[in-house]
């Protein structure tokens, strides 16, 4: 099977020797949506079944990384895991980018996540606003706040440069050097 298709504006689908590729970046798509399907059953600690409702995920380049935005009913949280196995998501930490009451006013169109090249640097915009940085390569991270009702966005350096430094929070990862693709 081969085809290519241009999805949106900046999203091109391009199917070729029955392989996918995203923006010309590989993907796996059978992997990809049996996450989505583990990903949209949480456990409480009541042991009922939750579902969460991701409303964007991008995989890092070479497949190693995925951030997800989820929605919770009542946080809208950033998801980072370690991709195992091309199927399985190893999450690494979470973080609450913000909580709500009532109806989510958020749909997946107003969320972009963005890789670095090397895939060891996310961003995840909200309406056009950089919210949250990972910086795998020196663990750590940071989020937007709040300044009454004004959301101060994230500065685009700590993309595009990295978190160096006591800025922002440590994360605890495993970056595992016998991983394959590393």
């Amino acid at each position: 099977m081969s085809g290519d298709a241009q999805v949106t504006g900046s999203k091109r689908i391009r199917i070729e020797n029955n392989e996918i590729f995203v923006n010309d970046r590989a993907i796996n798509a059978m992997g990809i949506l049996m996450n989505i399907m583990m990903s949209n059953m949480r456990l409480d600690l009541n042991t009922s079944v939750l579902p969460g409702r991701i409303l964007k995920m991008e995989m890092s380049p070479g497949g190693k990384w995925a951030i997800e935005v989820e929605d919770t009913r009542s946080e809208v949280r950033t998801v980072l895991s370690l991709v195992e196995n091309e199927i399985t998501l190893v999450q690494q930490c979470n973080d609450v980018l913000f909580s709500y009451s009532g109806h989510l006013q958020l749909d997946s169109e107003a969320i972009e996540i963005l890789w670095s090249d090397d895939g060891m640097r996310s961003a995840v915009f909200l309406n056009g606003v950089l919210v949250t940085v990972y910086d795998l390569a020196n663990q750590r991270m940071i989020n937007s706040t709040l300044n009454g009702d004004d959301l101060i966005p994230v500065p685009a350096k700590f993309f595009e440069k990295g978190i160096i430094g006591n800025i922002g929070q440590v994360i605890s990862i495993n970056i595992r050097t016998n991983h394959k693709g590393f």
